[in-house]
């Protein structure tokens, strides 16, 4: 069996320290996780924490920003997108929405990032440009959907990404069964009225 390269060890280090603290800040909220109980639920120091990150607050906006990542890329591979005959897989549209069910972990460290950011300026300054980025990239895949159905949506990339996010943790945060269904409908009925607006 090949040993793992240095670079190898310590991203295999930061993913564990990632599950530990996604699972303590889900269980108890980021203000009563330490740096303490991440690394000792991860099984490492603290040394090994702060090879990987400079703060807590680091931590969490790594932590977000890779699990955004990981759902953009779920949504853009389910689509299937072609860009050059303008194609989308609607068969892995509607798998995406069935799998938004599971996405609570992301959902509860984004409102404990808004609420940090509500309370810390400084900290706001770095959510803020962290969400511009995050719905410019969900905004221009959401506006793939509304370019396979032939409509120019009239709202702007970003905005798409806002309701799209807003909807999504709402509905997960009230415990809805399937949040994919209803939001599913709601973008189809956006794309239905801009495609009337056309006309």
């Amino acid at each position: 069996m090949q040993r793992m390269t240095r670079a190898q060890q310590q991203q295999q280090t930061k993913e564990m320290l990632f599950t530990a603290a996604m699972e303590q800040i889900t269980k108890f909220g980021f203000e009563k996780t330490s740096i303490n109980s991440i690394t000792e639920a991860a099984g490492f120091s603290k040394g090994a924490f702060f090879s990987n990150f400079e703060n807590k607050y680091d931590l969490l906006l790594q932590l977000t920003e890779k699990l955004k990542d990981e759902e953009r890329t779920l949504l853009k591979s389910s689509l299937n997108i072609n860009d050059k005959k303008h194609t989308i897989s609607t068969n892995g549209l509607n798998a995406y929405f069935d799998h938004i069910k599971n996405n609570t972990a992301c959902v509860i460290l984004d409102i404990e990032m808004q609420l940090i950011a509500s309370r810390d300026p400084q900290f706001k300054s770095f959510y803020y440009q962290f969400q511009q980025e995050n719905n410019k990239a969900l905004g221009e895949i959401i506006c793939k959907v509304f370019a396979f159905k032939g409509v120019k949506p009239s709202l702007s990339p970003e905005s798409l990404a806002q309701i799209f996010i807003a909807l999504t943790e709402g509905l997960l945060l009230q415990n809805v069964d399937n949040p994919g269904k209803q939001i599913k409908a709601i973008l189809e009925a956006l794309i239905e009225k801009d495609n009337k607006n056309l006309k």
